[in-house]
Formats: structure tokens, C-alpha cells, sequence
């Protein structure tokens, strides 16, 4: 026994010795990688060095790797950007640079009405942006946003305005026209007063449709910029 005891002592140490030269070489090595470093040896030292977890010692600079987490938060983004872009008419399609694959994949998405269906799509189109640089299509899309924001602010004040003629008669007209001089006030007035009639005896709102597009149509204009011929013209006057 005591024999038995004396060889499992012998074998324990044995193994302690064997770790102890292991770390020891680890560790020459990582201090030869940082002097290499300093000298600017730095492929040399990778090359030896091929293993991940060896490389993210000797060189500070390497990404971190992404977590499962991160990829399942980047999936995710992905996929709404995908849904964005289902969503968007087919000419703002077109203007996107897209690759084939995704625009076809995009396409077909639009085609498919089942639940279902439409919910695996969006996960292939998701796999596909993954697999691609995403940040051109994404600044596209916000530049096309940027170029929407004009007419998405007059529709909504066209419809807030229509809701106050309805409601607030002519006091109203007045601090519209107050607002936009340039605005029909003879037009918008029958066309309130029709919206006001048509309300009254649950008639189709035809009449408040018609005052909706004249409220539209002048904010939009309202938001207009002088076109590249005026800005020319004014070049032409300075000199």
C-alpha cells in the first residue's frame, strides 16, 4: 500500500511538473510574441500564432468575436430592415442597390399573401443581408426617408387643418389664410362648408376628401424649394 501510495504521489507530480513547464512555455511564448510586436514582427508572430483564442493575446487590435446574443440582435435588425423594404412600391425598389438574389427575394415576398409564407421569407431575405455589407442599403433607405419627410409632414397637416375647418368653421379659415396668404379662400370655404353639411347628414365624405386634397396640395407647395433654373438664373443676374 505504501508502495501503491508512494507511485500516485510520484505520478501527481509528475503531472504538476508537466503543467508547470506547460504554462511556462506558454508564457515564454507570449512574452517573445510582445517583444516581436515591438519590433514590428507582427505576421511573423501571427503565423506561429494561428490559433483564435493566441492571437487575441499578442494583438489588441483583432475584433472581439460576436456573441451569440450580438448575432441574434443583428439578425434581428436585419430582418426589419427586410420588412422596410417589402414594404416599400416597386419604383423605390428599383433605386435601392440591392443584389440580385435579394431583389428577387424581395420581390417574391411581395407576391406572398399567407402568413406563413411571408414570415419565412423574410427570414431567407434576412440570411441573404447577412451575408452582404447592408450599410449602402440602409443609407439608401434613409436617404429615401429624408426625401419623403416633406410630403409625409403635409399630409399630416393637411389632415389636421381639414379636422379644424370641419369643426371651427370660418375662425378657422381665418388663421389658415393668415398662414398661407397665398391660399383659396373662396374655394376652401364652399369646400368646408360642404365637408360641414356632408358630416352632418352622415353623407359620404366626398366633399372633405376634396378639401383634404386642397390642403395637401397647398403645403406641399409651401414646402417647395426654388428649382436648379431659378438658382441659375440668380447666378446669371449676380454676374
Amino acid at each position: 500500500m505504501a508502495r501503491r501510495a508512494k507511485r500516485g504521489g510520484s505520478a501527481a507530480a509528475k503531472t504538476a511538473r508537466d503543467v508547470s513547464a506547460s504554462s511556462s512555455i506558454v508564457a515564454r511564448a507570449h512574452a517573445n510574441a510582445q517583444a516581436a510586436l515591438a519590433r514590428g514582427d507582427r505576421d511573423a508572430e501571427l503565423e506561429r500564432f494561428d490559433n483564435e483564442a493566441n492571437r487575441a493575446l499578442v494583438d489588441d487590435d483583432l475584433p472581439e468575436r460576436e456573441t451569440r446574443g450580438d448575432k441574434k440582435r443583428r439578425a434581428e435588425q436585419l430582418e426589419r430592415l427586410g420588412v422596410e423594404i417589402v414594404k416599400l412600391p416597386l419604383t423605390k425598389i428599383a433605386r435601392l442597390p440591392l443584389p440580385d438574389d435579394l431583389r428577387e427575394a424581395v420581390l417574391e415576398a411581395k407576391r406572398i399573401s399567407a402568413h406563413g409564407g411571408y414570415r419565412r421569407q423574410i427570414q431567407f431575405i434576412g440570411r441573404i443581408m447577412r451575408g452582404i455589407d447592408a450599410t449602402p442599403i440602409a443609407a439608401a433607405l434613409d436617404g429615401m426617408k429624408q426625401e419623403d419627410a416633406p410630403s409625409a409632414a403635409s399630409f399630416k397637416a393637411a389632415e389636421r387643418w381639414r379636422d379644424r375647418l370641419i369643426d371651427q368653421g370660418d375662425a378657422a379659415l381665418e388663421a389658415l389664410v393668415g398662414e398661407h396668404p397665398g391660399a383659396d379662400r373662396t374655394t376652401l370655404r364652399q369646400l368646408m362648408r360642404q365637408a360641414v353639411t356632408e358630416k352632418a347628414k352622415k353623407k359620404p365624405p366626398h366633399a372633405s376628401r376634396a378639401l383634404f386634397r386642397a390642403l395637401h396640395t397647398l403645403f406641399q407647395a409651401a414646402t417647395q424649394t426654388p428649382n436648379d433654373d431659378e438658382s441659375g438664373n440668380d447666378d446669371d443676374d449676380d454676374e
